[in-house]
This record gives structure tokens, sequence and C-alpha cells, in this order.
């Protein structure tokens, strides 16, 4: 498996989860007869993308010796 297959796979793993994830949450709430917070999803939107950012876009580090 090649590491672009794979990242690919993470990326489509990430978006999955957290679409469940957000519709979970909503449903949730929704069965409590709660107000839905306006900031759920930035919540469920930033993390995400966060996470495929750095899949994506890994720089090594550099170590001082």
């Amino acid at each position: 498996m090649t590491a672009n297959r794979r990242k690919t796979l993470a990326t489509i793993l990430i978006a999955l989860v957290s679409v469940l994830l957000f519709f979970t949450f909503l449903y949730v709430i929704a069965i409590n007869e709660k107000n839905i917070p306006i900031y759920s999803p930035l919540i469920f939107a930033i993390l995400p993308a966060m996470a495929i950012n750095a899949i994506w876009y890994n720089k090594p580090k550099k170590r001082d010796i």
C-alpha cells in the first residue's frame, strides 16, 4: 500500500467519522429538546480539517544535534 493511498483512506475515514459524530450529536440534542449550540458545526469542521491538513502536509521536523 503506497503512502498516497494510506493518506486517502485516512482522509475518507476522518470525514466519515466526523460526519457520523456530527449527526449523532445533533440527534442526541434533538431528543432532549435542547437548543443546538451555534459553535457545534465549527468544532466538527475545524478539528477534522486540522487532522486532514496534518496528514497531507506533514513537514518533517529538523532536530538539532
